[in-house]
């Protein structure tokens, strides 16, 4: 074909104008390998640039949870509707406009202003919606007057909801990730043996960025959630002790020689761990202290003596999703164990025959270059967080985690129960 048609790709460009949704299937195998049999992995376009004067395209495609972030999902949608006309500080019924029914489902809490409501039924009317409220000033917020033309937003209200079920709401019906690319199958399983303490109580009564609430739900019930581009899959695992031996990986027979290095993250260490919890302001920022109730501090005055660290490292974390102090303590208690110490991050390669190896698996590592003061070799255990395969097919560049402190699952077995292996 004449080139002033254009290439192949031009035309695909042209052709596809809406491609920010397109999958991105790479298949890696060695010749003669049929494809099912191929390791695939799986992220979604997000540009093209090119072709440039030698007709070179390239494709950039990213993890489907950074397609979150960069959408700006927000959890709750900003609400349309405006106050038709003023409202006294005593109305317990009133019409919005610029709205359908379907933007304020019913029951639910409404936020104009300052105040916090709740309210029964949403019904169409004349300009738009009416309201039949059930509570003005609710959630320890103050009545007021309002004025036509404010803002009427619609709360998002979480009530003892567990980890996994506040993640699928997040990521499904806010963050749009279609449900069959979460693995809710395992999630309820992890969440059902390490997490069923764990409910979960918030209202958030502003738009909030989805990526910021997935973070908290992290950092405050303890779980860690990724992208396996292998299974394509979103995972989800309770930060825990293992409960299998982890493979151990050596120099001598797995670490490609000159790529094992070690390095340590200062700013993450926590003598000090302060949890607010048990919010009563919905109004303030998340971030203020005088939003919550209650505090949890969790302290290891040792590790800021003289012989040790010699000052005091403070963690604060402000727990929207926590309601209780059980919560609370055990949230800051594993998080002052674990940082205690300054946390180590190594970096290593392998060759292709150990390349199903990935992120969120846990392994040993023997190397020379991590040694105790009597340079005897450390067998930490170690978390992927990261895998790239830097030469496609041969070489993949890790980054883990020192996890060592969660130690080792153990079970208290019925008597008479046969011997667990």
């Amino acid at each position: 074909m004449s080139a002033d048609r254009g290439s192949f790709w031009t035309r695909w460009i042209a052709r596809n104008k809406y491609r920010q949704n397109i999958q991105i299937r790479v298949y890696e195998g060695y010749v003669g390998q049929v494809l099912a049999a191929m390791t695939r992995r799986t992220y979604f376009l997000q540009s093209i640039s090119g072709p440039d004067a030698s007709g070179k395209v390239t494709i950039q495609g990213k993890d489907i949870l950074a397609k979150i972030e960069e959408r700006k999902a927000m959890a709750p949608a900003q609400s349309p509707g405006k106050l038709y006309t003023d409202i006294t500080i005593g109305a317990t019924s009133f019409e919005v406009t610029n709205c359908a029914v379907t933007d304020y489902p019913a029951p639910g809490t409404l936020r104009i202003g300052s105040e916090i409501m709740t309210y029964s039924a949403s019904t169409a009317s004349t300009n738009g919606v009416t309201f039949t409220i059930t509570a003005r000033g609710s959630d320890n917020s103050t009545a007021a007057a309002h004025s036509s033309n404010d803002t009427v937003q619609l709360c998002l209200r979480v009530e003892n909801q567990t980890v996994d079920a506040v993640l699928g709401m997040l990521l499904g019906t806010y963050g749009g990730i279609d449900a069959a690319w979460l693995n809710t199958a395992d999630w309820a399983t992890e969440r059902a043996s390490y997490l069923s303490a764990y409910l979960l109580n918030t209202l958030i009564t502003e738009p909030t960025s989805v990526a910021e609430l997935v973070a908290e739900v992290q950092q405050q019930a303890l779980v860690y959630v990724w992208w396996d581009e292998r299974q394509a899959l979103v995972n989800m695992r309770a930060v825990r002790g293992i409960d299998a031996d982890p493979p151990t990986l050596s120099e001598e027979g797995h670490i490609l020689a000159d790529t094992f290095s070690l390095s340590e993250r200062p700013s993450g260490r926590a003598s000090q761990v302060w949890i607010y919890y048990a919010r009563q302001d919905f109004v303030l920022k998340a971030n203020d202290p005088k939003a919550y109730a209650e505090a949890s501090i969790a302290v290891n005055l040792e590790s800021e003596g003289a012989n040790l660290y010699g000052e005091a490292s403070i963690r604060k974390i402000y727990a929207r999703w926590l309601s209780s102090a059980a919560l609370a303590d055990t949230t800051a208690s594993k998080i002052s164990v674990r940082y205690v110490e300054i946390p180590s991050l190594c970096t290593f390669a392998l060759d292709a025959k150990d390349r199903n190896i990935w992120v969120g698996d846990v392994v040993k590592i023997s190397h020379h270059l991590d040694v105790d003061q009597f340079g005897a070799r450390r067998l930490r255990l170690w978390t992927i967080v990261s895998a790239e395969e830097t030469t496609p097919g041969e070489v993949v560049q890790y980054t883990a985690e020192d996890t060592t402190l969660y130690g080792r699952i153990h079970y208290v077995m019925a008597s008479g129960t046969a011997d667990y292996p």
